[in-house]
């Protein structure tokens, strides 16, 4: 057979440019809410799920586990925050699960490890409601779609996901109810952009008075549009996850006993473990090589321990490798969820040794102190 060296080329820089498009980073393709401010407006166009699904998105109900510290496969702990989610139920009366996911996606508060850990902690008082909040479950809703306005850091004609909690979604899903709109906003030819409307409102936090976004003044337009053809190109060439891809399941034996170790350690104080928990649940906010040890700025992190001691478990210190839901990997950027937001190591790096070079610890220090011209 005569190889056809043109066709051939055609086709190697076809599926190269299919890898190049599907092989991105998921945490840069979710759309960060955070970064808009009051007075901005964005127009987004949702798609459909490219799952069984009879709406656009999938219903996520999860905890954060906030830890203090961070223990590596080495025995360094290291003083930094680590925020790690775990599933929570999702099954309740008063929460349709629109989405109908597989029944190994349900499960009860029944069968919430932690739930019925943290039942007893509302008992009226004033300490008792703040423990419990802090293991609370969110209720978030994960979707995507394509940009219809141009935002700072964003494409247009390429698809991002949204992860929206109640306030907004009750907006996006509005559509169920409202007899005006004649087709489902993501149908492709007669579809409604949705408008993002960013405004603010005092709302009381820890006792204080604040200014907090609000987008209760969002919408949809009231003209059909369809898609572009450079949208529908990009559909095309895509093969995009179902959104269950960034969707926890009912958590099976191994991994319901992560959580309750998990909790333990919060309660006791004790620091995150990824020899211990790594392969079941890993923070959203901190990066690891495959020998489990943090990474820095894109590096091996060569930390000093802040304190260490005796590991008490007999599992290896080998990570293994884990295909847990994306949205395990990406820091959660939820709409008008109060919740402390997540700071990154290298973040923090590299603020202070921006323009400073060195080949070591201590040339390193020393640049930094001449940079912010501090006397020795």
């Amino acid at each position: 057979m005569t190889i056809d060296l043109n066709a051939l080329r055609a086709r190697y820089n076809a599926e190269t440019a299919k890898i190049k498009n599907n092989s991105g980073n998921f945490t840069s393709q979710v759309f960060d809410f955070r970064n808009l401010k009051v007075g901005d407006s964005v127009r987004v166009r949702f798609i459909e799920d490219s799952d069984d699904n009879q709406v656009f998105w999938r219903e996520r109900r999860t905890r954060a586990l906030k830890f203090n510290s961070v223990k590596d496969t080495s025995g360094a702990v290291i003083n930094q925050t680590a925020y790690v989610d775990v599933p929570a139920f999702n099954k309740k009366f008063d929460e349709p699960l629109w989405s109908n996911p597989p029944q190994q996606y349900i499960f009860d508060s029944s069968e919430d490890a932690i739930q019925k850990r943290i039942g007893n902690f509302w008992d009226g008082t004033d300490t008792g409601k703040e423990l419990y909040n802090k293991f609370k479950r969110r209720k978030t809703y994960v979707m995507r779609g394509f940009l219809e306005s141009d935002v700072e850091n964003y494409e247009r004609n390429k698809v991002y996901r949204f992860i929206v909690t109640e306030d907004l979604f009750n907006l996006i899903s509005s559509f169920m109810s409202d007899t005006e709109i004649a087709y489902a906003p993501t149908d492709k030819v007669n579809g409604l952009d949705f408008i993002i409307n960013v405004t603010g409102k005092n709302a009381s936090i820890n006792g204080k008075t604040q200014e907090v976004k609000d987008y209760t003044t969002s919408k949809y337009a009231r003209k059909e549009t369809p898609l572009s053809q450079e949208e529908l190109d990009y559909l095309e060439n895509n093969e995009l996850p179902p959104l269950l891809t960034f969707v926890y399941p009912r958590p099976d034996n191994e991994h319901e006993q992560a959580m309750i170790e998990m909790f333990n350690a919060i309660m006791d104080e004790e620091p995150y473990d990824v020899s211990r928990w790594g392969k079941f649940y890993k923070p959203n906010n901190i990066q690891f090589d495959g020998e489990g040890k943090i990474k820095l700025s894109g590096k091996v992190a060569d930390i000093k321990p802040a304190y260490s001691y005796e590991s008490t478990s007999n599992t290896s210190a080998n990570v293994e490798t884990h295909s847990e839901p994306m949205v395990k990997q990406q820091v959660e950027s939820s709409v008008s969820d109060n919740v402390e937001s997540p700071v990154r190591v290298n973040e923090l790096i590299n603020e202070h040794t921006e323009e400073v070079q060195a080949t070591d610890a201590s040339a390193l220090i020393a640049g930094i102190m001449n940079k912010y011209k501090v006397q020795q």
